[in-house]
């Protein structure tokens, strides 16, 4: 699932990060991406994380996690924040 709408915001699995970022370099004109939390939590704001060496289903995978990192520092110049 690439995005959710919650309470109108847009939420995007980290999947549906990786497909935007053309856009957000490119179109937006964005170095800078910043994540809220995606760890597994107990609560909807996902703020009292569970497990910080896991991420929570909805969001995705530590693989997805290492391909984000991977394709946005080394090959589109984008830093995480």
């Amino acid at each position: 699932m690439p995005a959710m709408y919650i309470h109108g915001y847009i939420i995007l699995c980290l999947t549906g990060i990786i497909d935007v970022l053309n856009y957000i370099k490119d179109v937006v004109g964005s170095r800078v991406i910043f994540i809220n939390s995606f760890f597994d939590s107990n609560d909807d704001d996902h703020m009292a994380i569970a497990d910080h060496t896991k991420i929570k289903n909805v969001f995705g995978t530590m693989d997805d996690f290492d391909l984000l990192r991977n394709i946005t520092m080394e090959k589109k110049g984008i830093l995480e924040e």
